[in-house]
């Protein structure tokens, strides 16, 4: 993905731009991961962190 970014992106600013976003987005999905499993976990059960799982790798 990053090499992506380097590609897609020539101007310095907007890479520096689209590198922040990214990273941004893999911090908060590592901290907010775990605490949604654990929620849905206390829930709904642990079939409900299966389904979530499935449904989010397969997409719309």
């Amino acid at each position: 993905m990053l090499g992506l970014i380097f590609v897609l992106f020539a101007d310095a600013k907007r890479r520096g731009i689209a590198i922040g976003l990214w990273a941004g987005g893999i911090s908060a999905g590592a901290a907010l991961g775990p605490l949604l499993s654990g929620a849905l976990l206390e829930g709904f059960g642990w079939q409900a962190t299966i389904l979530s799982a499935g449904s989010l790798s397969v997409g719309p």
